[in-house]
């Protein structure tokens, strides 16, 4: 799989793993830092969220067969099955997302790093607990 960028210039990086912390999906890269494009996205990802400039979050690329999904109890698409295909490093992705680590990021955002990791897995855990209710209350 490859780690890609807004610019639409190739690949910038990989990412060798993709280990699974609970229900989210947890995504390593490594940027190509002898590439041009991979040390400018490097060093966007090292601005503070604050600037304009600074890329914060992924956008994931991946394609599954249209038999392989459902609806849950609250009418939402599940994709079973899927494939990544490419993880771009963004401003804002669609979904929301986290970097939680670069190298050379300061003490100081690392904290606010685990509250946003923290805020979205409590957000994932109230969305399975509504459709449980939900569900409940159709039976």
């Amino acid at each position: 799989m490859i780690l890609s960028n807004q610019t639409g210039e190739g690949a910038t990086g990989t990412c060798p793993g993709l280990p699974r912390a609970e229900r989210l999906l947890c995504v390593h890269g490594r940027l190509d830092l002898t590439n041009p494009i991979g040390r400018a996205v490097h060093e966007r990802m090292l601005l503070p969220g604050s600037d304009s400039n600074c890329l914060s979050e992924l956008s994931l690329g991946f394609s599954y067969l249209l038999p392989e999904r459902t609806k849950d109890a609250n009418g939402v698409t599940v994709i079973h099955n899927a494939e990544l295909l490419e993880v771009s490093v963004v401003r804002a992705g669609a979904q929301a997302t986290v970097v939680s680590n670069v190298k050379a990021y300061a003490a100081a955002q690392d904290e606010q790093l685990r509250a946003r990791l923290a805020e979205l897995h409590a957000q994932s855990e109230i969305a399975e607990l509504k459709a449980r209710i939900s569900a409940a209350a159709r039976s």
